[in-house]
C-alpha cells in the first residue's frame, strides 16, 4: 500500500515538472501543481519538500522583507521544510535549503536563536547533518559551512571546505566537471582567516589564484582571484603579501585584481615608513595630506552610495621635495599607484536574481571604496591624526554595511576590526567597545574582535583594579582563547596591518 502511494505521488511530481519547465521559469502552475500534490498526499516528504523549494524560487535569495521578517512564501517554506525534517532528519534537499533558507538571518548562537525564535542558528542543525549527508557532492558538504560562518563556528567551515574540495579534485581527476570549486576555496579561505588559520588561509586562497591550472577543463574562464594579497594584509604578514606575483586577467576585466594587488603594495609600505619615518617627515607628510582628504567624486546611480574616484592628492608643486627611494618617497609613489588602479575600477552592473545588484554582482567598485577610506586612515595614522583615521574608517564601514549578504562577505576583513583598534589607541574605550561588539554581532565569536575587547578590560583593570573588571577581565580571555584555539600565530591587536605599539 505504501509503495502504491508513493509511486503515485512521484507520478504526479512529475506532472507537476512539466509545468516547471515551460518557458525555463517556475511559475504559479508549478507551485500550484506542487501544493495540490501535497495535499493529495500530506505524508509524502519529497511532496512537502519540492512544494517548499517552489515557493522560495518565487524570489530566489531574496526571503526577508525590509524588517527582517520572512516573506510569506518563505515562512511556509520554512514550516514545510522543518516538518519533513522531524519526519526524515537526513533529507538532502531539505536540509540543504534549510540551510539557504536561514542564513540570512540574523547572525549568532544557538541561544540567541531561540530567544528570538529566529536567526541563521535555527539552521545549524540542518548544517550539521548536511555536511555528513552526501559526502561526494562537494557543494552539499561546502554549503554547511554558510551557517557555521554565521554561528561563529569559523573552524568548521574551514574544514568543510576542505572537503569538498577534496571532491573536486577527485571530480577533476575523473573528468567530471565540479560545481563552483572557486567558491569552496574562496569560503575555506575566509573561514581560516577568521580563525586566525593565516597560512590554511593563504593556501586556501593561492590554490583558488592557480585554480585554472589545477582544473583546466572545469574552470577555463576563472576569474583569477586577489584573495591571497587580502589574507596576507590582515595578518601584517609584509614578506608574503606580494608572494605568487601579481594576480592575472579577470574574466569581468583585470582593474579589480590589479587594484587589489596595488592595495597590498601601499599597506606594506605604510607599514614599513611607520617604523622609519623620523617626526620630520611625518610633519611632511601631514602638510601633503590634502585637507579635505576625498577628492573627484562620483554618483554612482546604480549603487546608490558616493563613489570615490580620487583619494589622498599632492599639493602641487611639493612632488619633488623628497627625491631617491627613501621611504617617504616609496610611500608617495605607492599611494598614488594605488588610488590611480582605484579609479580603473569600473561601475558594478547589475544582476538577477537577489536584491540590491543582485546575486551575481562581484561589488568590486564598492570593495575598492572602502579600501580607499582604509588607505586613507592608514595614511593619517602616519601622521599620528586619529580622528582623521576614524573619519575615513566610519565612511569605510559605512560602506561596508551598504553591502547585501553575502557568502564569505564581500570584505575579507570586517572595517570594524580595524576602527576598533583606531579608538582603543586613542583610549577612548568605551566607543572602541560599541565597535567591538557591533563586529561580534554581525560575526559571532571572531577573535579578532574579542582580542579588542579583552585589551579594553585590560586597560581598564590598569585605570582601576575592581573584582568586576577582574572578572569581565577573566571571561574576554577565556572566551578568546578558545575561539583562536586554533589560530597559528599571537594576535596582539584586531587589525596588525594598522598596529603600532606606538599608538
Amino acid at each position: 500500500m505504501r509503495c502504491h502511494r508513493l509511486n503515485r505521488a512521484g507520478l504526479g511530481g512529475l506532472q507537476a515538472l512539466q509545468a516547471r519547465y515551460v518557458e525555463h521559469t517556475a511559475g504559479p502552475e508549478y507551485t500550484d501543481s506542487l501544493a495540490a500534490l501535497l495535499q493529495r498526499f500530506p505524508e509524502d516528504v519529497d511532496a512537502a519538500v519540492l512544494f517548499a523549494e517552489a515557493l522560495l524560487m518565487r524570489s530566489p535569495w531574496n526571503y526577508y522583507d525590509a524588517d527582517g521578517s520572512l516573506k510569506g512564501g518563505a515562512a511556509k517554506a520554512r514550516d514545510l521544510l522543518e516538518s519533513a525534517l522531524r519526519s526524515a532528519p537526513h533529507h538532502p534537499l531539505a536540509l540543504h535549503l534549510l540551510v539557504h533558507l536561514t542564513e540570512p538571518d540574523t547572525p549568532g548562537t544557538a541561544n540567541r536563536a531561540v530567544s528570538a525564535g529566529r536567526g541563521a542558528a535555527r539552521g545549524e542543525l540542518a548544517a550539521d547533518q548536511l555536511v555528513h549527508a552526501v559526502p561526494d557532492a562537494a557543494h552539499l558538504v561546502h554549503m554547511s559551512s554558510h551557517t557555521f560562518i554565521r554561528v561563529g563556528r569559523y573552524h568548521d567551515a574551514y574544514v568543510a571546505n576542505v572537503r569538498a574540495n577534496e571532491v573536486d579534485r577527485r571530480y577533476e581527476a575523473a573528468c567530471l566537471k565540479p560545481y563552483l570549486p572557486e567558491h569552496n576555496l574562496q569560503l575555506g579561505a575566509y573561514a581560516a582567516s577568521m580563525a586566525g588559520e593565516s597560512e590554511a588561509a593563504a593556501e586556501l586562497a593561492m590554490a583558488m589564484r592557480n585554480l585554472r591550472t589545477a582544473m583546466p577543463r572545469s574552470v577555463k574562464h576563472l576569474s583569477e582571484y586577489p584573495t591571497h594579497v587580502l589574507v596576507r594584509v590582515r595578518f601584517a604578514q609584509w614578506q608574503k603579501v606580494l608572494e605568487g606575483g601579481s594576480p592575472g586577467h579577470d574574466v569581468r576585466g583585470p582593474e579589480f585584481a590589479r587594484a587589489v594587488w596595488e592595495f597590498g603594495k601601499i599597506m606594506k609600505h605604510a607599514a614599513s615608513a611607520d617604523a622609519e619615518l623620523d617626526a620630520a617627515k611625518r610633519e611632511w607628510l601631514r602638510a601633503e595630506m590634502a585637507p579635505e582628504g576625498v577628492t573627484d567624486t562620483v554618483a554612482n546611480g546604480t549603487l546608490g552610495p558616493v563613489v570615490s574616484t580620487g583619494h589622498w592628492t599632492m599639493r602641487k608643486g611639493r612632488w619633488t621635495m623628497w627625491s631617491g627611494m627613501d621611504p617617504g618617497s616609496q610611500l608617495l609613489a605607492q599611494a598614488r599607484a594605488f588610488f590611480a588602479r582605484a579609479k580603473e575600477v569600473p561601475l558594478d552592473t547589475p544582476t538577477r536574481p537577489g536584491p540590491g545588484n543582485g546575486l551575481y554582482s562581484p561589488h568590486h567598485r564598492v570593495i575598492i571604496e572602502i579600501l580607499c577610506h582604509v588607505v586613507d586612515a592608514r595614511l593619517w595614522l602616519l601622521t599620528r591624526d586619529e580622528l582623521s583615521a576614524e573619519e575615513g574608517l566610519r565612511k569605510a564601514v559605512a560602506l561596508e554595511d551598504s553591502l547585501p549578504y553575502m557568502e564569505p562577505p564581500f570584505m575579507h576583513q570586517p572595517v570594524r576590526q580595524c576602527l576598533g583598534l583606531v579608538l582603543l589607541a586613542a583610549g577612548r574605550l568605551a566607543d572602541a567597545e560599541r565597535v567591538y561588539l557591533e563586529d561580534l554581532d554581525e560575526h559571532p565569536n571572531n577573535g579578532w574582535s574579542l582580542i579588542g575587547l579583552l585589551q579594553i578590560q585590560q586597560r581598564r583593570q590598569s585605570l582601576h583594579t575592581s573584582e568586576e573588571v577582574l572578572k569581565d577581565l577573566r571571561q574576554f580571555d577565556r572566551v578568546f582563547d578558545q575561539a583562536w584555539s586554533h589560530g597559528d600565530l599571537r594576535l596582539t591587536s584586531s587589525c596588525p596591518s594598522f598596529d603600532k605599539s606606538e599608538y
